[in-house]
């Protein structure tokens, strides 16, 4: 069911245009984003075996930090470091060149 909700990557349209839209930071667009990373964030982390994490783990990578929203804060920030303890290559990148960019996530987190 979810997964019928996930388009392409490079598909534009649903929650995967919010997080990257002109503006999506802003204050009066923040927790939207918010909830669309986070539901993004669950749908990666329950349904891994129905989509291609190598193919959507970059893009999402590249939406943290998720700082405003406090309740869901937690599945992201949780969902990263089950990624980085299991070592994903898609997170780490190669020769764990996303390693500064995790960092940086996790420290805008405090």
């Amino acid at each position: 069911m979810c997964r019928s909700n996930l388009p392409a990557p490079s598909t534009r349209r649903n929650q995967f245009l919010l997080p990257q839209a002109p503006g999506s930071r802003e204050p009066e667009n923040i927790n939207p984003t918010e909830n669309a990373i986070s539901a993004t964030t669950k749908i990666l982390k329950f349904n891994a075996s129905q989509v291609s994490l190598d193919q959507y783990l970059p893009m999402w990578l590249s939406w943290l930090p998720v700082y405003e929203d406090v309740d869901e804060s937690p599945y992201v920030y949780g969902y990263l470091c089950d990624l980085v303890e299991a070592n994903h290559p898609a997170v780490l990148g190669a020769s764990n060149e996303n390693l500064p960019k995790i960092v940086q996530v996790k420290g805008a987190k405090s």
